[in-house]
């Protein structure tokens, strides 16, 4: 019932006829599992969007936001089901088969010109070999946890417990002073209102 009323609730305004990356929107749960199928045999392709590492969300992003699809994602017996779904996911993204991204593709590849603007020391920093195919990676997974070369990411003074070091690749967000007892607090470009009386402290990892 929950999956025939989001599709219903989708606002019938032109920026709802495309998902988030301009693509047309899923019209019912039915064509929905087709597509989830069709992702479960694909890696993530290179492109400027936020959705990139997880391009099942660019087909629920306006469902969710839908009163029956908000109820729908907090069903645990639906997130069980989510969860098989993703599990599956990863065993293709472990698999050789997963590396068809890891290529200079225009459109789609991880190592074309534009995603090479995005990361222009990418082989000085990780442990890869460009003239191997794939650069010598086995998989997504083993392309997505890359290891680091030997002293690309010294840790700022180790002695002092003043100094802070991220614990991935990330940027800070924002630091802020005189944060009130209720205040709102943005988490991957959305704004969440937190009580920190719970000692609720969140970070925008970029």
């Amino acid at each position: 019932m929950l999956f025939n009323q989001m599709f219903k609730q989708l606002p019938d305004m032109p920026e709802f006829k495309v998902n988030p990356v301009g693509n047309p929107q899923i019209q019912n749960y039915h064509q929905m599992l087709r597509v989830f199928n069709n992702v479960l045999y694909q890696a993530p392709q290179y492109d400027d969007s936020t959705f990139v590492g997880f391009p099942i969300a660019r087909h629920l992003n306006w469902l969710m936001g839908t009163p029956a699809g908000h109820a729908a994602f907090l069903n645990p017996k639906v997130n069980r089901q989510i969860k098989k779904i993703l599990d599956q996911w990863a065993v293709f993204l472990s698999s050789e088969d997963s590396c068809h991204v890891l290529n200079d593709d225009p459109k789609s590849g991880w190592f074309d010109a534009e995603a090479q603007k995005a990361m222009p020391t990418f082989v000085e920093d990780f442990i890869c070999d460009p003239g191997k195919p794939h650069y010598g990676f086995t998989s997504w997974d083993d392309f997505f946890t890359r290891r680091l070369r030997k002293g690309r990411r010294p840790v700022a003074s180790p002695g002092d417990d003043s100094v802070i070091a991220n614990a991935c690749e990330s940027a800070p967000y924002k630091l802020a002073f005189n944060v009130k007892q209720n205040d709102t607090f943005w988490i991957k470009s959305e704004p969440s209102r937190e009580g920190t009386e719970r000692g609720d402290v969140r970070a925008e990892s970029a």
